[in-house]
């Protein structure tokens, strides 16, 4: 019994932690491998079977890369997320290595085809893709490389899919063109080399503009800025980022960042009108390229903007909620208390965790947008007296207003170690998997 009890328990765990994206993924990606699969000649052996079954994966998988990679809004919408479109763009990727190498080993021996003929020519790149993928794949998942070398990698695994393309047509296959996994395989190519060419090229440019670097204030270890749009009126929501690349400053590294939006439109709060609905940014100098930055910006640097991105958004529906900023994640939230969000009817419990009282910075900025959002239980929390642990936040959720932790939603924001203990135990005592929201913010890997 103990056994079915399990089983059991690990099934509604998996439906409980599933979101509707997640759902959706997994529906179409049943879909492409039933379809593959079913439309393959029958009378095909095993091992001639496996090989173009893997062939087909593989075209379709890197098909499914590139359509990520263009980064389109529906796609965001439909996924829940910039960095869940990343994480799909990369399991793709890898899952087309595996299906090429696959291909490659159990594919037959080639027949001796006359010198130079197409037949001959589209084997031989077949070959030659598999090797030229494997690697641009070990080069991109290199995390040491400068970031011009990884951003070509990405661009050249074009040519291996263009290279595929020639080898569909023109090698020996066990089905014909015209035949429905054939036309299927042909629409697969098409997509794959228009996504291809819309992120490769340059044609993605609806969410980015010029702006320049305006009120720089320098605070402990962080930096704020802000940037004003030029000729651009831009529109984001609180919670969201931007990638922010500085195009004239030599000290600073010509590669585009992802940093959190830590204001919102028409904040009350900004001094200076001209720069209402200018994003307010706060970069913490924990690596090289942020620490550059802290060092060597200045007010009027050209940047380049591209924003909005993110689905980091505070919803209202949820009755009670716990949000816990970790030292720089804490800009989502301040972002949140900058808008316009209603929380009269919600109970939330919220964490501003930093090791000294001096790295709190915005603690007072906070304690004056509280004003105006009086359920919303605030704590500052200093790790060198208390750490926030998962017991504290279960006890004030349980105590403060007598609720159920199974009902809430966690919006959490700073380190993954920190992340991953608090998530895991708040799963454990009752709550929702899909309840706990965080993004990953690793974008070259």
């Amino acid at each position: 019994m103990s056994k079915i009890s399990s089983f059991f328990n690990a099934i509604n765990h998996l439906f409980r932690s599933t979101t509707k994206q997640q759902w959706f993924a997994f529906i179409c990606f049943l879909a492409i491998l039933i379809s593959l699969g079913a439309l393959l000649p029958d009378e095909l052996s095993i091992r001639r079977w496996f090989a173009a079954y893997n062939a087909g994966l593989a075209l379709t998988a890197m098909m499914i890369s590139f359509v990520m990679a263009t980064r389109h809004a529906i796609l965001e919408t439909l996924f829940g997320g910039l960095d869940k479109l990343y994480i799909l763009h990369r399991w793709a990727g890898m899952l087309a290595v595996v299906c090429i190498f696959l291909h490659w080993w159990f594919v037959p021996q080639p027949i001796n085809y006359p010198d130079a003929s197409m037949a001959s020519i589209g084997s031989d790149m077949g070959e030659w893709a598999t090797w030229l993928l494997l690697g641009l794949v070990a080069i991109s998942f290199s995390g040491f490389i400068p970031y011009q070398i990884w951003k070509w990698t990405h661009k050249l695994m074009g040519i291996v899919f263009l290279v595929s393309v020639f080898h569909l047509f023109f090698a020996v296959k066990p089905f014909a063109l015209l035949s429905p996994i054939g036309l299927l395989l042909m629409a697969v190519s098409i997509i794959g080399i228009w996504a291809w060419v819309y992120y490769a090229f340059g044609f993605n440019k609806s969410k980015r503009m010029l702006g320049k670097v305006k009120e720089i204030r320098h605070l402990d270890t962080v930096t704020e800025f802000s940037i004003k749009p030029i000729g651009n009126t831009v529109h984001w929501r609180a919670g969201q980022f931007a990638f922010i690349n500085f195009l004239k400053n030599n000290n600073i590294p010509k590669e585009p960042h992802p940093f959190t939006i830590s204001s919102s439109i028409g904040s009350h709060q900004v001094k200076d009108k001209n720069l209402v609905n200018a994003p307010r940014f706060s970069v913490a100098g924990l690596g090289d390229y942020t620490k550059k930055l802290g060092k060597h910006i200045k007010k009027n640097d050209l940047v380049e903007l591209e924003m909005p991105y993110g689905d980091f958004i505070f919803n209202p529906k949820r009755k009670t909620q716990v949000w816990i900023g970790a030292g720089i994640g804490i800009t989502p939230f301040l972002a949140w208390l900058h808008s316009t969000i209603n929380t009269d009817n919600i109970d939330v419990y919220f964490y501003y965790c930093v090791r000294t009282k001096q790295e709190a910075i915005y603690h007072d900025e906070i304690l004056s947008l509280l004003s105006s959002h009086p359920s919303i239980h605030y704590q500052l929390v200093l790790s060198e007296q208390a750490r926030l642990t998962p017991d504290r936040i279960l006890h004030d959720v349980a105590h403060l207003n007598n609720k159920d932790i199974a009902k809430a939603g966690v919006y959490f924001c700073g380190g993954t170690a920190m992340r991953e203990s608090i998530r895991t135990r708040l799963i454990e005592e009752g709550l929702a998997p899909n309840a706990f929201h965080f993004e990953h913010f690793n974008f070259k890997s």
